[in-house]
């Protein structure tokens, strides 16, 4: 825009501002304070009723549980491979010894011969 239609445009909005009328302040209107005598209610309530409620009398319940247990299959295998221990026997020759006793007849010496 030039410098003249920025003019123009501002001098348009300057006389519509002028012709829209404002708006005139509220009046101030005026405080009414208001008393009044205290209110009072009474009401007149029924008599409460009482409640019966009958249960008829019945036996417990009976509840039958059913634990049917299934043992577990084992299989024990005791494989145990047991070798006989190698022993050696020297054989010796026969040998003979004297054996000594003392007076009660216990062994108190052996002598090889």
């Amino acid at each position: 825009m030039e410098t003249s239609e920025i003019k123009l445009l501002a001098e348009a909005l300057n006389n519509f501002a002028k012709s829209v009328p404002m708006p005139q302040p509220a009046k101030a209107e005026p405080n009414i304070n208001i008393t009044m005598p205290a209110i009072s209610l009474t009401t007149q309530m029924p008599e409460q009723g009482t409640v019966v409620v009958n249960v008829p009398e019945q036996p417990a319940p009976v509840v039958n549980v059913t634990n049917e247990v299934q043992p577990a299959a084992v299989e024990v295998k005791n494989n145990v491979d047991v070798r006989p221990a190698p022993v050696n026997v020297i054989e010796r020759g026969q040998r003979t010894a004297k054996v000594k006793r003392d007076g009660k007849g216990q062994i108190t010496e052996i002598v090889a011969e």
